[in-house]
């Protein structure tokens, strides 16, 4: 898998590395960026309810890279308005109070990572998509190593790593969240990701 990234990165015109601050994506910047090139960008997405560990990220990646994109979506303000996402619903409420409004998590990550990242990546034209994903991921794109979708090719150079692979190539570079949580959490008051460690 890093091997063909390394060539789909040689051959494309305008590349793009999306990192969200867990491991993933931060190994898979380390093993690209010697290879990254003036026209290529790193972009990134906070919640407004990012760990201390992911905004440590973004501001390192703001002194290391030239083309660095730090985007912003308001994920308290929208689930105030749109409901939170599921599985928790209040039970301590009585019957004829106001209940929390609920939704798919998909809904929320949507909405408030997935979209505004997608739309915003668009716009810096790319040829090519260099993400964390691997194969033993959950949550993930349907789009498999080195598909095209609208034009644009997608990389996942890490797609074949496992969790302990990543630990240790990261090291003492691991967020220290991972020490509780067997997730990185975008949002740190996410009630979709509850019972996940």
């Amino acid at each position: 898998y890093l091997s063909s990234t390394l060539a789909a990165l040689s051959a494309s015109k305008r590349a793009v590395v999306q990192v969200s601050g867990g491991r993933d994506s931060r190994a898979m910047l380390e093993l690209v960026a010697p290879h990254m090139r003036d026209t290529d960008f790193v972009v990134m997405l906070l919640t407004g309810d990012a760990p201390s560990e992911t905004l440590a990220f973004a501001g390192e990646l703001e002194k290391r890279f030239a083309n660095v994109v730090v985007l912003n979506s308001d994920s308290v303000a929208d689930r105030e308005l749109n409901g939170h996402p599921s599985p928790v619903v209040l039970s301590d409420q009585p019957v004829f109070a106001d209940v929390l409004r609920t939704r798919s998590q998909f809904d929320c990550c949507f909405a408030n990572i997935m979209l505004p990242l997608y739309k915003f990546t668009l716009g810096l034209q790319p040829d090519l998509i260099l993400r964390g994903q691997r194969n033993s991921d959950e949550h993930k794109s349907p789009l498999s190593h080195l598909n095209e979708s609208d034009g644009i090719i997608y990389a996942y150079p890490i797609a074949d790593w496992t969790d302990e692979q990543v630990n240790l190539y990261l090291a003492d570079r691991l967020p220290d969240f991972y020490k509780t949580c067997s997730d990185a959490p975008d949002c740190m008051t996410c009630t979709g990701y509850w019972g996940r460690g």
